[in-house]
């Protein structure tokens, strides 16, 4: 018991140092998870593109499971085995997020709250119905954990893919690390005012404001400006709305509008057939010739 105790002092007099340590930009790494070149992640990259941002991306050209986000915990393991404990990682949805803060203000607004790691707070939950009631009581709407973005000290990260352990790539991740979450309230947080993160479904058009000028927008509900906005479920249409607001508010050069038009995803295309449907004859039934009319002949 003394010996498990003290390998629990160890660890955290260990995170306690990392925490105090200042990672500079340098130390500072952003990833995402695509497995296609989608719409959603061109838009990703161009947002990224304006704040001068690269940003990693995971799992390109690879399968990925249809349900369940398991995979993207694998990634993340992948991602941060060989960097050092004390840089901070952050990850972001590949197909329906935008980078709307320059990398040094995310990074200062994560330092600000001296926390190990911090998670996206979204309206409503998925992934972990038998916990909800156990989640902390939110000062705003935004109460659930969402793991469609997230940053946090690699040493934390690595204790908490060694606390989940093995799993199916099908499985939730925010049914894996929902507990988890529950256990460290301490160290790891929500964002529930929406200063990082905000995931939009829940949110409405009119709690939204956007600047085209400073390519930022604003939540009326928290009355904050998010770094990354992110267009969860339901919320994917609002998303569509912030980055058309944003990213082309100035009419594109004509040769660049056909780029730009073929980035921008407003519903999903139809699928039209050129060739005429051939009419079928159903050879049981008569076929009804046309009457020939009587030619009466002259008298």
């Amino acid at each position: 018991m003394n010996r498990i105790l003290a390998v629990l002092s160890l660890s955290f007099l260990y995170l306690f140092n990392v925490l105090e340590a200042a990672p500079t930009i340098d130390q500072f790494h952003i990833f995402t998870v695509a497995s296609q070149r989608t719409n959603g992640l061109i838009q990703l990259l161009e947002s990224c593109k304006y704040r001068n941002i690269e940003i990693d991306i995971l799992g390109l050209g690879e399968p990925y499971p249809i349900t369940g986000h398991g995979q993207k915990l694998v990634y993340l393991k992948e991602y941060i085995q060989d960097l050092p404990d004390e840089d901070v990682v952050m990850y972001i949805d590949g197909y329906d997020t935008l980078v709307l803060a320059s990398k040094e203000d995310i990074l200062s607004k994560f330092l600000d709250k001296k926390k190990a790691c911090i998670f996206g707070s979204g309206i409503h939950h998925w992934g972990y119905p038998k916990l909800v009631s156990k989640f902390p009581k939110s000062p705003t709407r935004f109460a659930y954990l969402n793991a469609g973005t997230f940053i946090g000290y690699v040493a934390f990260l690595k204790k908490m893919l060694n606390a989940i352990g093995t799993f199916e790539l099908e499985t939730s991740d925010q049914g894996l690390i929902a507990p988890f979450y529950l256990e460290h309230t301490k160290e790891m947080i929500l964002d529930h005012h929406c200063q990082l993160f905000i995931p939009l479904q829940g949110v409405k058009e009119s709690e939204i404001l956007c600047d085209p000028v400073e390519k930022t927008m604003k939540c009326l509900i928290t009355d904050t400006k998010p770094c990354i906005i992110h267009g969860n479920g339901h919320g994917r249409s609002l998303y569509q709305t912030v980055f058309n607001e944003l990213f082309l508010t100035n009419k594109p050069s004509e040769d660049e509008e056909q780029i730009i038009e073929s980035r921008v995803v407003k519903k999903p295309p139809k699928v039209k057939n050129k060739k005429k449907p051939v009419k079928k004859v159903d050879r049981k039934k008569p076929i009804n010739k046309p009457k020939k009319k009587k030619i009466r002949k002259p008298l």
